[in-house]
Parts: structure tokens; sequence; C-alpha cells
């Protein structure tokens, strides 16, 4: 659960160091892959392979126990994953080669909104994560899926990054406060970590 807030707070701290250090750069009027080629670009580059890196670990040991077993919820696990590796992507191929970064980064746009989806589209069974988590996802999926339409604009873009990155960290605390609820239960209350035991706890309306 930890990958999840690392993986924003090394993300969002290298986009404002690079931003800060790089003349050029307009925030929302420039696009958050100019920073890869400015003069920040190695510490910019190097946070966004460290983040990907983050998110396929929580991906697989955050989100995915915590879900109900079923089609959407491995499709939205395998899709937070895809967004983790083709971050790397984006971090190791920047606009110095130009259609393979395109290709790149049109694959975390897609598979950021896949994620979402798949995600709402699972929690909205039983609210494992609690009701207003399940809501701040559909309005995420949402948005998403409306800012698919406005890429090749830098100030979507941007918003659209930001949104997924701003909901990963919201995801983890929610776990770690269940964890931490279980663990206080002592062992005759923590039992398997598969779903059926921590519902209960996320589901509070």
């Amino acid at each position: 659960m930890g990958c999840g807030l690392s993986a924003t707070a090394v993300f969002l701290t290298s986009l404002v160091w690079s931003a800060a250090n790089d003349p050029s750069f307009v925030p929302f009027s420039s696009y958050l892959s100019d920073l890869g080629v400015g003069p920040g670009a190695r510490a910019f580059n190097a946070a966004l392979v460290t983040a990907g890196l983050l998110t396929v670990p929580f991906a697989v040991l955050g989100l995915w126990p915590a879900m109900r077993r079923s089609v959407s919820a491995a499709l939205a696990t395998a899709s937070l994953c895809l967004v983790g590796a083709f971050t790397v992507l984006v971090g190791l191929y920047t606009e110095d080669a130009p259609e393979m970064h395109f290709n790149v980064s049109l694959g975390v746009f897609i598979s950021m909104a896949a994620a979402a989806v798949f995600t709402w589209w699972t929690l909205r069974i039983d609210h494992p994560l609690g009701r207003w988590v399940t809501e701040l996802t559909q309005a995420i999926a949402i948005f998403a899926a409306f800012l698919l339409m406005l890429l090749g604009y830098p100030f979507f873009e941007t918003l659209f990054v930001l949104a997924a990155f701003a909901w990963l960290p919201v995801v983890a605390a929610v776990r770690i406060r269940q964890l931490l609820a279980l663990a206080r239960e002592g062992p005759h209350g923590a039992g398997p970590t598969d779903g059926r035991r921590q519902r209960p706890i996320g589901n509070a309306k």
C-alpha cells in the first residue's frame, strides 16, 4: 500500500522540482512530457520510471486484494499494471523519440481510463473501500473517459494525469486504514485477506 503513496509522492515532487527549474515550462500550457527533455530531464524521467514501477505492486498487492474476485477486478488490476508499465516507458522514451513517445503516452492515458472504469465497475457491487471511494472512482472514470476525447491539449492532459495520481494515494490510505483495523482485531479477527473480511470495514456509509 505504501507503493501507492510513494508513487504519487515521487511523481509530484519531481514534477514540481522539474517545472520550477525549467524556465520554458508553463503549467497547463506546456506538455508534461516537455519536462522529459528539459533541464531537469534526468530527475523527471527517473521519477516516471520509479512511479511506474511502484504502481505495479500497488495494483497487485493493494487494489486486487480489496476487491471481490471477478473478471472486472482482474481487468482493473491488469489495467493499472499497464499504467505502471507505460509510465516506465514514457520515462525511457522521451520526446526525442517522437513516434515511440506518442505510442507509450497514449498507452498511459488509455490504460488509466480503463483502470478507472473497471475499478469503479467492481467497487460498485459492495463498496469494499467505502461508498465514498466508489463514488470518487466513478467521478474519475467519467472524467477520464471525457478527457480521452480531448487528448492533444496540454491543459486537459495535465488534468488527466493529476487526477489519476491523486486517486492512487486515496485508495492506498483507505487500504492501510483497513489493514490497521484488522490488525487491531487480533489473530481471531484478522483472518485471510481475501476481501470477505475486509468489506464490512470499508463499507461504512
